[in-house]
């Protein structure tokens, strides 16, 4: 999805009655830090720490000023928050990595406490953004929007 489009921006707009005073989503390239995940096969086999928890279905992934968010998505065309399944401190979060496989499919190497969770994502440039906001907003440098 392009950066600008409608269905991360109507994620944005449905998170807000998640976010605590003063804590906003980070802005990475002129877009918020808002992406959809699919789980791979096997995720939700894999042990994880208090806080997180997946799902099958594509859910939005958001970056804010101070916690990495996952929601279960909903709505037409899946464009709105239902549930709050991840909810940890951007601190907890060890890395996002990006991975293209030649005309095949893009991935997401999400890294918490060590643990490697892999995402199938539709596009490796918002995945690139999603990096970016997490490195800036563990800095204590992330613009918001």
């Amino acid at each position: 999805m392009p950066a600008n489009s409608v269905a991360p921006i109507a994620i944005a707009e449905s998170v807000g009655s998640y976010l605590e005073p003063g804590e906003e989503i980070v802005v990475v390239e002129g877009a918020q830090a808002v992406d959809f995940w699919k789980g791979k096969r096997g995720i939700l086999e894999q042990p994880a720490p208090a806080g997180v928890r997946f799902i099958k279905g594509q859910v939005a992934a958001v970056i804010t000023t101070r916690r990495f968010l996952m929601f279960k998505i909903g709505g037409f065309p899946l464009d709105r928050a239902q549930e709050l399944l991840t909810d940890i401190p951007v601190a907890d979060v060890d890395s996002i990595g990006c991975e293209s496989h030649l005309f095949k499919s893009f991935e997401v190497k999400l890294t918490i406490k060590g643990i490697a969770y892999v995402f199938v994502v539709p596009h490796i440039g918002r995945c690139h953004q999603m990096s970016k906001a997490l490195d800036a907003a563990k800095r204590g440098e992330a613009t918001a929007g």
